[in-house]
């Protein structure tokens, strides 16, 4: 007796007809007669009665072993996917914005993860915050971290985690004037050369920090727009241009250097922020937190 044998019982015994039950199975009526025949022989006793060719009827003891079989049919089919599951790797998918210290730390933490929890995978999504947010709101991703700006919504729907404090200030190169500041001044910033984002890594930065200008009554020199940090690091590098961000973005290798601003472009602290909705990325959550 086989576990396909019963399927096919059952099924027959759903459809009171050989042909419609081996179309539905994908198989010749031929070949479900003889699994039929066998599981009869097997047991001892007949399951159909076959007077009608065109609608077969159970026996007693036919119907008996369905009202029997197929709900262990049905009970068994769903503990073999669920342990089919249970046996593949889980796949935990992280988004984040393109910080590259924080990519660099999560990437440690990641691999250090994976070597504790072999049954997981991760897949760490790198990208823009307005595509990192628009992914996690189709749930196309199981945990985001962000920066705290405009992530109020995601805080009624989603486990928050605090990771880090984010300084803001000037990010210039060592050879810049600023880069001998102890703190920069807002009145430092008049005519500066300033790198932005095209796509900013946050939804509504851009208008805090260019307020930073109208408020003290200065103004910005030339505004050159980025398509993502590493072009702007090389830019910075090479030129007198200054960029308005957060330490964390800086990479130390690099000959840039961090001076804080005097002027933040928000009252409340900034902070880069994790959520997730399930407790699969919360380990890993808690992990990065750890070493940031």
């Amino acid at each position: 007796m086989t576990l396909t044998q019963i399927h096919y019982f059952v099924k027959t015994a759903e459809k009171c007809n050989f042909t419609q039950a081996a179309a539905e199975l994908y198989i010749t009526q031929q070949v479900l007669s003889r699994q039929i025949q066998a599981l009869e022989k097997e047991i001892g006793f007949p399951l159909f009665s076959r007077e009608n060719r065109r609608r077969v009827e159970l026996t007693e003891a036919g119907r008996l072993m369905f009202e029997t079989w197929q709900p262990l049919l049905e009970q068994t089919e769903a503990a073999l996917a669920q342990a089919k599951n249970l046996s593949q790797k889980q796949t935990i998918r992280i988004g984040m914005p393109n910080i590259a210290q924080i990519v660099d730390v999560v990437m440690s933490v990641i691999l250090q993860y994976m070597d504790k929890h072999p049954d997981y995978e991760i897949e760490l999504v790198v990208d823009s915050t307005n595509k990192i947010f628009w992914s996690y709101e189709q749930k196309e991703l199981d945990a985001m971290i962000a920066l705290s700006i405009d992530t109020k919504v995601y805080r009624e729907t989603s486990q928050v985690t605090e990771l880090m404090e984010m300084e803001f200030g000037v990010i210039c190169n060592k050879r810049h004037s600023l880069a001998k500041k102890d703190v920069v001044g807002v009145k430092d910033l008049h005519r500066q050369e300033l790198c932005m984002f095209k796509d900013s890594y946050a939804k509504n930065i851009e208008k805090p920090l260019l307020d930073i200008f109208e408020n003290a009554g200065i103004k910005p020199g030339k505004i050159r727009r980025f398509d993502n940090w590493q072009n702007m690091a090389l830019a910075l590098e090479l030129g007198s241009g200054i960029n308005l961000g957060f330490q964390a973005f800086l990479v130390e290798q690099r000959g840039l250097v961090f001076v804080p601003l005097d002027e933040r472009p928000y009252q409340e602290d900034i902070l880069l922020v994790a959520f997730d909705r399930d407790d699969r990325a919360a380990g890993m959550i808690a992990e990065i937190k750890k070493v940031l």
